[in-house]
């Protein structure tokens, strides 16, 4: 699996950031039907056992580590658990199926893995009145040395920094980065319904790998 540097993709991320209810059982599916975006809206909206039954198995969480700073969760969302997701948060009963509808059709057609990283026992500064804590860290320093590849099946499979954002602690006097997460999209085109693998590689050469079986998972 070819591995990319994380830090540099999101420099060039950054830059363009700047300048511009009951389903059946089923693989992944490149495209949705009207019925299926209609079944994936009642899902979410239910927001129930049976949703929460359904999340699940698009997480994958990892142990703390004792220092630096490390990989704490995978979240891999396709594009009908993205409907899901988006009537799951809205107000109760406010996204209707027609919604749903227009959104999928409006939008690009991406798989997405959010990445969380958090730096292991964060402890704010002390600030005081004299000397208030600033942001001294950006996110792109707070990843530097880290890599990635996505693969499927022995083959590269294409996946660009889509997003990026700070997790801060913040109080009166200034905030602290403890975390960064980072969305990787891929066109639908390029995944196919088979076991999905992601690697992060830290500067010190350790490595994180996630599976996520497309093939049973919607």
């Amino acid at each position: 699996m070819q591995m990319k540097n994380m830090y540099g993709h999101l420099a060039v991320t950054l830059l363009g950031l700047a300048t511009m209810i009951a389903v059946p059982l089923a693989a992944y599916e490149r495209e949705l039907t009207s019925l299926q975006v209609r079944h994936a809206v009642f899902l979410g909206r239910a927001n129930n056992a049976r949703t929460a039954s359904f999340l699940k198995d698009y997480l994958q969480t990892f142990p703390a580590a004792r220092s630096g700073v490390y990989l704490s969760r995978v979240e891999v969302s396709t594009p009908y658990k993205q409907i899901v997701e988006r009537a799951r948060r809205a107000a109760s009963g406010s996204y209707s199926a027609l919604q749903a509808q227009s959104d999928y059709e409006l939008s690009p057609r991406r798989l997405l893995l959010d990445l969380t990283f958090l730096r292991a026992l964060a402890t704010p500064p002390q600030p005081s009145r004299a000397m208030p804590v600033l942001i001294s860290e950006s996110p792109l320093d707070f990843l530097q040395g880290f890599t990635y590849g996505v693969a499927q099946s022995g083959r590269e499979v294409p996946a660009f920094i889509q997003v990026i954002d700070g997790i801060y602690n913040c109080g009166p006097w200034g905030c602290f980065l403890t975390g960064v997460r980072v969305q990787l999209a891929a066109e639908v085109a390029a995944v196919e319904s088979a076991p999905l693998d992601l690697e992060v590689a830290a500067a010190d050469g350790q490595i994180v790998r996630a599976r996520f079986d497309l093939a049973r998972l919607r």
